[in-house]
């Protein structure tokens, strides 16, 4: 799932074609790396809000900042996932 803000250019994208990938390097060796790569399944805002806000608590431990005033509708995206890749995970 990724969240996401309505009207980004990210949303706009994935509404015109559903394909993504998501990619996350160790910080300590950048040639190692898991990517997902699918579809975007679902969209949604339902839990929007409520889930950037678990999100900031687990990786600030504080409240989200609300960059964009807290009047910004937060979108959900459920992907289907097609392939993962580990590299060079050993």
């Amino acid at each position: 799932m990724i969240n996401t803000v309505e009207g980004y250019r990210k949303l706009r994208n994935i509404e015109k074609d559903p394909r993504v990938s998501v990619s996350v390097a160790d910080p300590d060796d950048t040639s190692r790396y898991h990517s997902v790569r699918g579809r975007v399944a679902g969209i949604t805002t339902d839990g929007g809000a409520e889930g950037i806000e678990k999100l900031a608590q687990k990786y600030t431990g504080s409240e989200y900042s609300w960059h964009g005033g807290r009047d910004e509708v937060r979108v959900v995206l459920t992907i289907e996932v097609e392939k993962v890749i580990h590299a060079p995970w050993n």
